[in-house]
């Protein structure tokens, strides 16, 4: 049987009992969308050393557009959040409201 040391005692006692609570769903999709956005490195206009092919197109279209353009995109994406939709098409829509909050 493991006995913990004074140092391995006072780490679990300095750790937070309780994590944050999860309300999302308990299956793998729904699983692998909060990883996907709360967890992972995120895609980031100013340094997209951490976005995909995808991602970067997609910056580089919205940076193109005129002014409002991004705003008005980020509005329409937002309204179709609640949508049902498969979960890579959420992955997606989630990745570009996350790049237009940033524009």
């Amino acid at each position: 049987m493991h006995h913990p040391d004074a140092a391995e005692e006072k780490k679990n006692s300095e750790s937070p009992k309780e994590g944050e609570a999860y309300n999302g769903g308990r299956d793998l999709p729904a699983l692998k969308t909060f990883v996907a956005d709360k967890l992972a490195k995120s895609c980031t206009v100013t340094d997209p050393a951490d976005c995909d092919e995808k991602e970067v197109a997609y910056i580089e279209k919205m940076k193109a557009k005129e002014d409002g353009a991004a705003a008005k995109e980020l509005t329409r994406l937002e309204g179709m959040k609640a949508g049902s939709m498969k979960p890579d098409v959420k992955q997606w829509l989630m990745k570009r409201i996350a790049i237009l909050k940033q524009m």
